[in-house]
């Protein structure tokens, strides 16, 4: 796998970051490692799993919007459909509530 994009448990959680410039389409190797991945978490070890990715998915900046619409295309079912808890994300230097 790519170094830029990994997993790991720390304490109850599963945390897996994403990279926001790799290839995230069906067959790439970030969608394929993730697909496994989420496959993998047992959650009665690691109950809580946390994404987190530099360019967000939803952001009212104008400057930013839809940086990040062909990754949330390709992945968010799949987050979503894992039970993923929660994402975290940069890029965005601007208070938002």
């Amino acid at each position: 796998t790519d170094s830029l994009y990994w997993s790991r448990n720390i304490g109850p959680m599963h945390v897996i970051t994403l990279n926001s410039y790799a290839g995230s389409q069906r067959g790439s190797l970030q969608h394929d490692w993730l697909l496994k991945n989420l496959q993998t978490i047992d959650r009665s070890q690691t109950p809580w799993v946390v994404v987190m990715m530099h360019c967000p998915w939803y952001n009212s900046n104008t400057g930013h919007q839809g940086e990040g619409n062909v990754m949330k295309a390709n992945l968010e079912a799949m987050l979503y459909n894992a039970g993923v808890d929660i994402v975290l994300d940069g890029h965005v230097h601007a208070y938002e509530r």
